[in-house]
């Protein structure tokens, strides 16, 4: 089951923790450019946690619909919101392996993002903060 989340379910955190449409980009406080991106897992009833996972990618407003890229499932997603620059959302996912369930929320403020996602997956729960920082413009 960890093998699971960590192969299926954590690549994507990254993935959702930016859904929004592109008339919908504009809405969001969000400086495009370099952003180093913290996801901190925790999984209930496990003894040995998961460590952090920290990865960087550049973004700009057209990148930030990568829904359809998800290469580790099928994932639709089944609710979103977007109010000043929160973005909230349920998605659904189903690969091979199982189907998923993940529950965000995802603040933004200009050149930081602070967010949670809670991910259901083949009977267990998975707890995720992510924080988000941008560290520069990105190299052309």
């Amino acid at each position: 089951m960890v093998s699971y989340l960590l192969k299926t379910v954590v690549p994507t955190l990254f993935l959702t923790a930016c859904i929004i449409t592109p008339l919908q980009a504009d809405e969001i406080n969000l400086q495009p450019g370099m952003w180093q991106w913290t996801t901190k897992m925790e999984i209930p009833g496990m003894t040995m946690q998961v460590p952090p996972v920290v990865h960087s990618g550049c973004i700009n407003r057209e990148d930030l619909v990568p829904t359809n890229q998800n290469q580790h499932g099928d994932c639709t997603i089944t609710d979103q919101t977007i109010s000043n620059s929160q973005v909230t959302w349920t998605v659904n996912c189903s690969s091979p392996q199982g189907s998923s369930t993940m529950n965000g929320v995802m603040n933004y403020s200009g050149d930081t993002a602070q967010g949670t996602m809670n991910v259901i997956a083949q009977g267990m729960t998975m707890n995720s903060t992510i924080s988000g920082e941008r560290t520069g413009g990105c190299a052309n």
